[in-house]
């Protein structure tokens, strides 16, 4: 298999889908919750809560209520519209890729086969007999 690789389009078909590869990671980040941001959130959360106590330990003013409830839960995320058309496209494009790296490779190897029978004889006349 690798013996069919040889060449500009084999450099070529092994490239393409590698790029694109990184692409499509660097763009699918896009579709989740940025867990530095979920934990700049919920660390905002602590400190408010911290600064409460903090005053209500230093203060000899009547007791302030700290609230006895949880903080409350991360905003709900949903990627942008343009984000998932952006990521559709790249999926497509690199499904796509793969799919003629594949063609590419079968057509290789399909017209090695088919020039190696018509390689094998020396005398053109028989060359042309047997297409």
């Amino acid at each position: 298999m690798l013996m069919l690789m040889r060449g500009p389009i084999g450099r070529f078909i092994f490239r393409y889908p590698r790029s694109l590869t990184a692409f499509v990671l660097d763009s699918k980040q896009n579709l989740s919750v940025n867990p530095a941001d979920e934990t700049v959130y919920y660390l905002q959360q602590h400190s408010t809560i911290l600064s409460q106590i903090s005053v209500q330990l230093t203060s000899t003013a009547p007791q302030v209520s700290i609230p006895s409830a949880p903080p409350a839960p991360f905003p709900a995320f949903s990627p942008s519209a343009f984000d998932v058309r952006v990521n559709v496209f790249w999926f497509i494009a690199f499904a796509f890729s793969l799919v003629a790296t594949l063609l590419a490779i079968l057509v290789q190897k399909w017209v090695r086969e088919y020039m190696h029978v018509f390689n094998r004889y020396s005398d053109p006349l028989k060359s042309a007999r047997l297409r």
